[in-house]
This record gives structure tokens, sequence and C-alpha cells, in this order.
């Protein structure tokens, strides 16, 4: 189930192409929408954004949600599995970094892929060989919180990207 947080943030586009919702509104739109899958919605609410000529209704949104599950099935990939971009892995960047005098592996969500998301977690983005923090730091009731923005990349000296095996690398590139 998609949180009252999550979902305002999924909206977010939608609002700021047409307008604020109401109070009343998004309550309304978080009870007919939040079992819908999180990257099946965020995708259909970025195809809205570029076709809608007002603000869609829940129905409509659901619809949407629909056609594009139906369109990741029609084209052989699993309907609730976001998609990534270039720079990622489905939607992560494998990187390492030394850990207590030893290399450890860590995965970071793509600030691409996941823009405008909020996570405990830096979300990061990968340049050539080199790991970038790509995200907004804010503290939220006194934890440490990141929004994924990938306008803002500091280098992250740290880490080094993951030299992928071959099972990786076919898992990953060659669909």
């Amino acid at each position: 189930m998609i949180s009252k947080p999550e979902m305002g943030v999924i909206l977010q586009p939608l609002e700021k192409r047409f307008k604020a919702l109401t109070t009343g509104q998004t309550e309304v739109y978080f009870d007919r929408l939040k079992y819908s899958n999180e990257s099946v919605l965020k995708e259909a609410v970025e195809n809205l954004v570029d076709k809608a000529k007002i603000f869609p209704t829940p129905g409509e949104v659901k619809e949407a949600v629909r056609e594009v599950a139906y369109s990741r099935i029609k084209n052989g990939r699993d309907a609730t599995k976001p998609q990534g971009c270039p720079q990622c892995h489905d939607g992560y960047v494998f990187y390492e970094r030394v850990n207590h005098d030893r290399l450890a592996v860590y995965v970071g969500d793509c600030a691409y892929c996941h823009k405008g998301e909020i996570s405990i977690q830096a979300q990061v983005v990968q340049r050539n060989n080199e790991i970038f923090n790509a995200c907004e730091k804010y503290m939220d009731g006194g934890t440490q919180r990141y929004r994924a923005n990938p306008d803002i990349q500091e280098l992250y000296s740290e880490a080094t990207p993951v030299a992928t095996d071959q099972a990786l690398s076919d898992r990953y590139h060659d669909r």
C-alpha cells in the first residue's frame, strides 16, 4: 500500500501542471489509488502529465495504471517492475566502498528513476567510473532523510562502481 506522503510525491507532477488538490480531494485520490503498484502509478502519472487536458479523475488515473501494466506485460516485462534508465540496473546503482578495512557492496536508489522520492538512504547516480550522491538532505522529525534529485551531483569519492560479473551483466543489460 502506498502511504499518504508517497502518494503526494507521486501526484505532484499533475498538481504542478494543473492545480493543487484540496485536502478533501487528496483524501479521495489517496483512498482510490493507495493499492496501486507504486512504479506503475508513477509511470501512469507521467503519461497523464503529457497527455491529459484537465486534471484526471481517480478513475482516469486507474485506467492509465491499467494501460501501463498492460503495456509492460505486452512488451514481455513484469508489470510491477520498473524498467530503469541507462545509468542503472532496474532503478538501482551498485557500488563498493571500504567498510572496516574490507570492500563491501552497496545498492543505492538511482536518482533518475526515483526522482522526487524520499528515503532514509542517499540516492546516487553513476557517471563513467564514478558514483555521485544525487539528493537533497533534510531533517524530518529528528530523522535525516534524502529526496532524489539528479540535478544535484556530489562526488562520492569513497565509492566505486561494482565490476559486475557476466551473469549480472546478462541479467540487466541483455534483455
